[in-house]
């Protein structure tokens, strides 16, 4: 199977990272989706449609759902099957976030080396948004907790 990544650090915990990653309502925050939208609840089996910025909009199908540490997305075309892997590890800095697709299918070998050399900047860019994002969370949950009752 043929795959490209992207990968960035974040300070947030594991657990924020989670919660930034599946907030499918703030993808569009940053400058890399244009839209996202989640149909019902993040779990398995449930759709999305993602527009990254200078693609097409896209459904795809969570397929695998493992908190806080992967989430799995598929998407299938005539010849090429694209798995997508969100995976969350723990890190000294607090969690490293990587994106990577899986290619497969008879036409994977002819589709790589268009989406490899596109999506890896994707990549690289989403996860940076989503470290951000959860460090600005888990900064914020904090400063609430902190506050008196």
């Amino acid at each position: 199977m043929l795959s490209c990544a992207g990968s960035a650090v974040s300070r947030a915990s594991p657990q924020d990272a989670w919660a930034a990653r599946v907030d499918v309502a703030r993808w569009s925050d940053g400058d890399v989706i244009d839209a996202a939208h989640l149909n019902g609840e993040f779990k398995e089996g449930r759709t999305f449609v993602s527009k990254p910025r200078g693609y097409p909009a896209s459904t795809m199908t969570i397929t695998r759902v493992d908190p806080p540490h992967l989430w799995v997305c598929e998407r299938r075309l005539p010849g090429v099957r694209m798995s997508f892997e969100h995976v969350i590890e723990p890190d000294v800095a607090g969690s490293k976030l990587t994106e990577r697709l899986l290619l497969g299918g008879p036409l994977a070998k002819l589709i790589d080396p268009i989406v490899r050399r596109r999506l890896a900047t994707v990549f690289v860019a989403m996860t940076e948004q989503i470290a951000r994002q959860a460090e600005t969370g888990s900064a914020e949950s904090r400063k609430g907790s902190d506050e008196p009752a």
